[in-house]
């Protein structure tokens, strides 16, 4: 474990208060656990207007990441099988921009956090997002499992 991670851990830890997001020093990603929120063209919250809406992440503190519309992106905003508006998503912010990419994605539901995926059977490949599968063009399968 990273030293500065675990003293960071330990500094919150011990003033009693709770972190809404983790940071991995070795690779400089986020981990933040919020909602999908619209914004606007100044990438402030706004009231979503439809699918070309830019979007952010909102963490419990109110602090919003903008993220990168991308095909991450798309599945969490289209998926209906997640059910959830609670998602875990790591994070990296992309150079020279204020513009963050989603890394992996996880979301909570009752309480429990989910990890989902697309799996094909036929070639046994793993992916993040619908359609077909890379190597044999079958339907890929939605899954998903309790993180424990």
């Amino acid at each position: 474990m990273c030293w500065g991670f675990l003293g960071l851990f330990l500094h919150l830890g011990t003033s009693g208060l709770i972190a809404a997001q983790s940071v991995d020093l070795t690779r400089g990603n986020l981990v933040v656990r919020g909602s999908l929120v619209c914004l606007n063209s100044e990438g402030r919250e706004a009231a979503c207007s439809g699918k070309e809406d830019s979007c952010g992440l909102k963490d419990a503190a109110g602090k919003v990441y903008a993220l990168r519309s991308d095909q991450s992106l798309e599945t969490l905003r289209t998926e209906p099988r997640i059910q959830s508006k609670d998602f875990q998503l790591t994070l990296r912010r992309i150079q020279n921009s204020s513009l963050y990419e989603i890394i992996k994605s996880r979301f909570f539901r009752d309480g429990k956090l989910y990890d989902f995926f697309y799996f094909c059977d036929v070639c046994n490949i793993t992916t993040y997002h619908p359609g077909l599968c890379m190597c044999c063009r079958q339907e890929t399968e939605y899954r998903e499992n309790p993180v424990h």
